[in-house]
């Protein structure tokens, strides 16, 4: 199990994001993984709105296709000084309700979402981005994902060789 904080305006969070894609092929349903906002909004000014519009495409179905566009534009759009057109331009590419995109990424809800997630990751001590829990344990960065990747394969094969319903030894 994978959880990782990151912002969309982070370039170690783009690069993160394509070691994870990659491990999710290599392990093929063996490893979870779930997303958690933690946008740096003090260095990053739109990475707050990234994350709204991300999950509110989401629940159009898109958040995998939206997320890349913003980590593959993110030089752009995050050092923007008015609210970046890049946001909009995404949900009408990926034939998304822009309406829709306008009021879910405005809703309490939504930002009470994002904002549950931030306050999780502090009281984790979380500090910068991306950072992961993987089994419990932090990892910070890429690189150190890949560290941490490189144990999953002694603990998958010890779970493919016990039998059934066998434990393995603490």
């Amino acid at each position: 199990q994978i959880y990782e904080y990151s912002d969309f305006a982070c370039g170690a969070c783009r690069a993160a994001a394509g070691k994870l894609d990659e491990m999710l092929r290599i392990y093929n349903g063996a490893i979870r993984v779930q997303l958690k906002h933690y946008p740096l909004v003090s260095i990053h000014t739109w990475s707050l709105d990234a994350a709204a519009y991300a999950d509110c495409a989401g629940e159009q179905g898109k958040y995998k296709e939206y997320s890349a566009l913003l980590y593959e534009s993110q030089e752009k759009w995050g050092r923007a000084k008015e609210r970046p057109e890049e946001f909009e331009t995404f949900a009408r590419g990926l034939k998304l309700d822009w309406a829709k995109q306008q009021t879910c990424s405005a809703a309490p809800e939504t930002l009470k979402r994002i904002k549950l997630d931030m306050a999780e990751a502090e009281m984790k001590g979380v500090n910068s981005t991306p950072t992961f829990f993987v089994n419990g344990e932090r990892v910070v960065g890429p690189g150190q994902l890949l560290e941490a990747a490189r144990k999953f394969d002694g603990l998958l094969k010890s779970a493919r060789s016990r039998p059934p319903g066998e434990r393995p030894e603490k």
